[in-house]
């Protein structure tokens, strides 16, 4: 990533602003490149939803993001939850936009535990 990530910043902000990037703000750039890449390839970014027909459901619903999901990501996932008032919302510690890949142990603690409150468990 070094390398790759510190051309990419050095061609916006110049060689030597580059080389002085924390490890932390150049995974931070990086991440919201992908974020922007991953809106601009979309065919359909973000579907309109009608908000009474999301707080329309009535079945038990888990809606889940990462704790460090990207901003672009958080704010449709704030706002759905905002309307779905009887969903039951969890933040998957320790993970990004991909919570099941980034924290697989405590994605699969909060539905199974969704589940079994549910009685929807075999």
């Amino acid at each position: 990533m070094g390398a790759v990530g510190r051309g990419e910043t050095g061609g916006i902000a110049g060689a030597d602003a580059a080389a002085r990037i924390s490890p932390q703000a150049m995974r931070r750039r990086l991440d919201n490149a992908l974020a922007i890449r991953m809106l601009t390839l979309s065919t359909d970014e973000f579907p309109m939803l009608e908000p009474q027909a999301v707080q329309a459901v009535r079945v038990p619903t888990l809606p889940l993001a990462g704790a460090r999901t990207p901003p672009v990501h958080d704010t449709v996932f704030r706002n759905l939850c905002a309307v779905m008032t009887q969903a039951e919302v969890q933040r998957v510690p320790d993970a990004g936009h991909g919570a099941a890949r980034d924290n697989p142990g405590d994605f699969n603690r909060l539905v199974l535990d969704f589940l079994h409150r549910h009685g929807l468990t075999g």
